[in-house]
């Protein structure tokens, strides 16, 4: 599955200091400022006598099923449908990014069912017609200080992408800075500053969009 992520722009991979493990260049260089983040697309309202929708679900017995009604869907198999609204078209969907997530178990007080918007990331290249539980994260962690101005735009970026992480303050939690030095030494990679993040075990220093992002994209491979 092919994603691109809007406006890559490849950051200075030298981030803030990590105070146990100072480099000692003191060379200091301007940072580009972050690219602009695209907002998420809204979700489609679904009603019941709303056209123009397309459903995927999976039944346990059967597999793989598609309607454009919601009379179609099963009870067995409402929760976690996906649905795309063909009125727009791909790129007004941003479909190679999102996903939309409908309940369709229970109506709301309007007479609409939820619909969430989900970044693709979050489903590791799974099937998306066959949900199962979604997962909580993808693996991405993230090492930091809370005086680290790259990696509160770096937390920033992700959060406005949709993809979760896990946060560790290497200076709140000696543990945390341990995991960190092993890791990257295991890598090969001189330990110094932050952040540094751990997407399923490739590390990337700084805040690199570009690198992190490819290293999300071989995750749905």
């Amino acid at each position: 599955m092919n994603l691109r992520l809007s406006g890559l722009i490849v950051f200075a991979a030298a981030g803030c200091q990590n105070a146990s493990e100072v480099p000692t260049s003191t060379e200091s260089a301007v940072q580009p400022a972050p690219a602009a983040v695209i907002a998420p697309p809204s979700a489609p309202q679904v009603r019941d006598d709303t056209k123009n929708l397309v459903f995927s679900w999976f039944e346990p017995d059967i597999g793989h099923r598609t309607g454009t009604t919601v009379a179609e869907v099963p009870a067995n198999s409402r929760t976690d449908v996906v649905v795309a609204d063909l009125s727009r078209s791909p790129e007004q969907r941003q479909a190679s990014r999102y996903v939309m997530i409908v309940d369709l178990s229970e109506k709301s007080a309007d007479g609409s069912y939820p619909v969430v918007v989900q970044s693709r990331y979050r489903f590791n290249g799974a099937d998306l017609s066959d949900l199962g539980p979604i997962p909580k994260n993808v693996g991405v962690i993230i090492y930091t200080t809370s005086w680290c101005g790259f990696c509160k735009r770096l937390k920033a970026w992700l959060g406005a992408e949709n993809i979760p992480f896990e946060s560790k303050d290497i200076e709140v939690d000696p543990a945390a800075n341990r995991e960190m030095i092993a890791k990257l030494k295991n890598a090969g990679m001189q330990p110094g500053g932050v952040p540094v993040t751990d997407v399923a075990g490739t590390l990337i220093k700084g805040f690199n969009q570009a690198k992190i992002s490819a290293a999300l994209q071989r995750l749905l491979k």
